[in-house]
C-alpha cells in the first residue's frame, strides 16, 4: 500500500506537466468568418466561403468556424476573432444613398448580420479583420461612406488586376513587406469617406483606400485579398501574405490571454 502511494506521489507531477504540455500545444484560437449567401436554381439559399480563407487560419494556427447565423452576442463570446470575408456589396442606403448604377449587387440580409457581429465583438474588445467587402462594411458601419463604382465614380478599374500599395503611416506592415509592395485586387467599391475613429493605413498609387485600423479597438481591414496570396494561391509576382496571417492569430492568440492586442496593420 505504501508502495502505491509512493509511486503515485512520484509519478503524478508527471502525468500532470505532460497533460498540460498536450494541452497547451492543442490550444487553437476560434475566428468566425462570415460567408455569403446566395441561392441556388433549386431554389434553396446556402453559406458559402471561399476555402481559402479557411485555409490560410488553418495553415497558421487557427481553427475557422463559419457564422451560420444566431445570436451575435453568443458568436461572439464563444469565439476569439471575427473575419469579415469578401463577398457583394454594401446597400448604399447604410450610408445615405440610393444604388449608383446596375453594378451594385447587394444582400440586405448579410449587411444586418455582419453590422450586429461587429457591434457584439468590438463591444467586448475582440479582435475584428476585414478582408475586401469586410473593410468596406467596417468602414460603413463606424459612419464611413463608399464609392459605389470606382470605374465611373473615380475612373479607376481595380476588377481583376495587381498593383502597388504604399504604407501611410507607422505600421507592423512595414517590417513584414516594406513600406511598398503589391497585391491582388478584386473590387470595385472602395472606402470613401474614412470614419471618424478609423485611420488611412495604405493607399494604391491611384490613391484608393487600401488599408485601414480602428484608433483603439482591434479591428483592422484591408481591401487585396491576402488570403489568395499564400500557400497554393501564392503568385511569383505577389508577396506572400502567411506573415500577415501568422501575426493575426498570434495577436489573436496571445490577446485572448492577457487582455491585451497588438497592432497587426
Amino acid at each position: 500500500m505504501v508502495f502505491l502511494c509512493y509511486t503515485c506521489i512520484y509519478f503524478a507531477p508527471l502525468v500532470l506537466s505532460t497533460f498540460l504540455k498536450v494541452s497547451v500545444i492543442i490550444i487553437r484560437p476560434t475566428i468566425l468568418l462570415t460567408g455569403t449567401i446566395r441561392s441556388e436554381p433549386s431554389g434553396y439559399d446556402f453559406y458559402s466561403v471561399g476555402k481559402y480563407y479557411a485555409e490560410a487560419i488553418i495553415s497558421s494556427g487557427g481553427t475557422p468556424h463559419l457564422a451560420l447565423g444566431g445570436d451575435c452576442d453568443e458568436l461572439a463570446f464563444s469565439s476569439d476573432s471575427l473575419l469579415l470575408t469578401g463577398g457583394n456589396d454594401v446597400f448604399p442606403s447604410h450610408f445615405n444613398e440610393q444604388p449608383l448604377n446596375n453594378t451594385v449587387s447587394y444582400t440586405p440580409e448579410r449587411d444586418s448580420f455582419e453590422f450586429n457581429l461587429i457591434s457584439s465583438f468590438s463591444a467586448i474588445g475582440k479582435p475584428i479583420f476585414g478582408i475586401c467587402r469586410g473593410i468596406q462594411v467596417i468602414n460603413v458601419f463606424f459612419g464611413g461612406s463608399l464609392y459605389q463604382d470606382l470605374p465611373s465614380q473615380l475612373h479607376v478599374d481595380h476588377g481583376d488586376c495587381v498593383h502597388t500599395v504604399s504604407v501611410a503611416t507607422c505600421s507592423p506592415l512595414l517590417d513584414l513587406f516594406g513600406s511598398t509592395f503589391s497585391v491582388n485586387s478584386l473590387h470595385h467599391q472602395s472606402v470613401l469617406n474614412v470614419a471618424n475613429s478609423l485611420e488611412v493605413v495604405c493607399r494604391s498609387s491611384d490613391n484608393v483606400v487600401e488599408s485601414i485600423r480602428h484608433y483603439s479597438l482591434p479591428i483592422w481591414g484591408v481591401q487585396w485579398h491576402p488570403e489568395r496570396m499564400t500557400g497554393n494561391y501564392l503568385s511569383p509576382d505577389l508577396p506572400d501574405m502567411k506573415p500577415l496571417f501568422q501575426r493575426y492569430i498570434n495577436i489573436v492568440k496571445d490577446g485572448s490571454t492577457n487582455g491585451k492586442y497588438e497592432r497587426l496593420l
